[in-house]
């Protein structure tokens, strides 16, 4: 959101919402244009053809925009014919990428699509194990999510919610995405549940921690009503607002004793600060991450075999093992960073290895 964007190196030029003004030359090249080439295109990012003329690059970002987790990626795939068509590099940073499997058109698809990107850099393993068995090798390189490296910011706070970060409160975050991978539509009293299963396995106060919070997905208002329901209100939980920014989320997810989280985002918060993690997961990208940095998959939890009291059980045992875990945090952290940030390195490669050209 160009509105709060406080870096003032980052213009944001975004691309069109709707269709050009009705009867204007670009509404007439818009309808006839639109179902016989990709012409159309270029009204619907004009701004992108613009600044690409000012550009070197043109990156894709978003982690899981290449996957199926919210359907089909077309509207990235038109974006990116439009940017092909420019002919300056584009790469695709720090993704998750499938699978396809459930769809082998759109798998066939994908593969020829992503063979044109002049990087694909994939922030896991069972990423690039993927790609390689569809035959997507030779410009794809590993990195880690750009989300490690950046800088925690402590933001301004209520009493209470310090008071309860002075206890060394485990953080719960809680999604109502995640429970669209489930078959029961009972996901807000399951939430309900695991938090009143934290609050009664006296470790410590209970930190409720948002970190989507748009309109459509917002992690604070269903775990607002899961908090309700739970009854837990005896002042062993707190809900963080949903007003602060990522960088900020960090901070108070740094201070945790332990941390259980379905947002993606939010475990690499965690795990970057060396905070022992569970990752509630419903998708190859919390595998990935997982193996990649534990070894294995024992911190994580599908989201489709999650009960309060197997999360209970789980939990007790990273509290048990804290201080291992924290200690192999703390030797791995700094690798996944200076993985993170070798995707600059091939990127600077890449520009330098054109400009000889």
């Amino acid at each position: 959101d160009a509105r709060k964007e406080n870096d003032t190196r980052v213009e944001h030029r975004p691309h069109a919402e709707r269709p050009p003004a009705r009867l204007g030359s670009d509404w007439w090249r818009y309808r006839v244009m639109r179902r016989r080439s990709v012409d159309w295109l270029d009204i619907v990012y004009r701004a992108q053809n613009e600044a690409l003329t000012e550009a070197d690059c043109a990156l894709e970002i978003g982690g899981d925009n290449y996957t199926l987790d919210y359907g089909a990626p077309d509207v990235f795939v038109r974006l990116d014919e439009v940017l092909l068509r420019s002919g300056k590099p584009l790469v695709l940073w720090g993704a998750s990428v499938g699978p396809f499997l459930k769809s082998p058109e759109i798998e066939a698809a994908l593969r020829d699509h992503l063979r044109k990107f002049s990087l694909v850099l994939v922030r896991e393993t069972e990423t690039v194990a993927y790609l390689d068995s569809i035959r997507v090798v030779d410009n794809v390189r590993l990195v880690a999510d750009p989300a490690f490296v950046m800088p925690p910011r402590e933001p301004e706070l209520e009493e209470d919610i310090r008071e309860v970060l002075d206890g060394r409160p485990i953080g719960l975050n809680l999604s109502p995405l995640a429970g669209t991978y489930r078959d029961s539509g009972e996901w807000l009293e399951l939430a309900a549940d695991c938090i009143r299963a934290l609050t009664q396995m006296d470790i410590g106060p209970v930190l409720l921690v948002p970190h989507v919070t748009i309109s459509d997905s917002n992690d604070y208002s269903f775990m607002e009503q899961a908090l309700g329901i739970s009854g837990a209100g005896n002042g062993l939980v707190r809900l963080v607002p949903p007003t602060l920014s990522a960088a900020e989320y960090k901070w108070i997810i740094s201070r945790l004793r332990a941390f259980v989280g379905a947002r993606t985002h939010a475990t690499i918060a965690s795990l970057s600060s060396c905070v022992p993690t569970i990752s509630i997961g419903y998708s190859q990208k919390a595998r990935g991450i997982n193996n990649d940095i534990f070894g294995h998959i024992d911190w994580l939890l599908p989201v489709a075999e999650l009960s309060s009291e197997l999360l209970e059980e789980r939990l007790w045992e990273l509290v048990t093992r804290e201080t291992e875990v924290r200690r192999h945090l703390e030797l791995v952290a700094p690798k996944m960073k200076h993985r993170a940030r070798e995707a600059a390195d091939h990127i600077a490669a890449l520009l330098s290895d054109r400009a000889e050209e």
